[in-house]
């Protein structure tokens, strides 16, 4: 009975290893299809905080997630690749398919989504810090935008829908997300502090110049569910 324990403990440990191993803070990637300041349905689904990560094909970036999807496996079905299910769907999707290398910015690059429940509500911060050296949140939406550039801490899941059907697929759950530095905005709108700063004494009026606010579409669902718990950034 002893020896039972101390494999089960043995197992629990190596579990809880690889379950860390699932969350992580990103390397940078640029951001599309930004909804992290107010949560979107899609297709009547329910509404969820949500971005796509562009991750650039040549480098290394992509590896980080591989390594995340492998633990997030191992945590749900153990570390026997034997015992793992035939086809378990992939939230990476290429860039440059048919599909996607019409959207801007998508070609070269892997496309990632991360999302997270409208009740989980992401941090979504500046890399700059205030006086006590705490990172300072973002709360005008004009100030990160898709095209932006980005890191995020999330957290890689495995999903089956519907329950006890066998099929399954993996999520990255988004925890927080930090801007790193402007981008060249997709849809041509320009952030905050683009449009006023600096401020100069002298304003000039010009009712002939026409203004337009384009925006971009939506994107298509995935099945997610639960969250993780978040950590804050340094």
């Amino acid at each position: 009975m002893k020896k039972k324990k101390v494999k089960n403990s043995k197992l629990a440990a190596v579990m809880a290893k690889w379950k860390e191993r699932c969350r992580k803070v990103t390397s940078e990637f640029r951001t599309s299809y930004l909804h992290v300041f107010k949560p979107q349905g899609f297709k009547g689904a329910d509404p969820k905080y949500s971005l796509v990560a562009l991750v650039k094909k040549e480098g290394d970036g992509i590896k980080q997630y591989h390594r995340m999807m492998k633990a997030a496996k191992i945590v749900a079905f153990g570390e026997d690749e034997s015992d793992w299910p035939d086809e378990i769907e992939s939230p990476v999707q290429n860039g440059d398919s048919k599909k996607n290398r019409v959207k801007e910015g998508y070609k070269g690059h892997w496309a990632i989504k991360f999302s997270t429940s409208q009740d989980q509500k992401p941090g979504v911060y500046f890399m700059k810090k205030d006086a006590d050296g705490n990172v300072i949140p973002i709360t005008d939406p004009s100030d990160f935008l898709s095209g932006d550039y980005a890191r995020a801490q999330v957290f890689c899941r495995v999903w089956e829908f519907p329950e006890g059907s066998g099929n399954y697929g993996l999520q990255f759950i988004l925890d927080h997300v930090q801007k790193t530095k402007d981008g060249k905005h997709f849809g041509g709108k320009q952030s905050a502090t683009e449009v006023f700063n600096p401020i100069t004494s002298d304003v000039e009026d010009d009712d002939d110049e026409d203004e337009s606010d384009d925006s971009e579409g939506d994107e298509s669902d995935e099945s997610e569910d639960d969250e993780g718990e978040g950590v804050s950034f340094k």
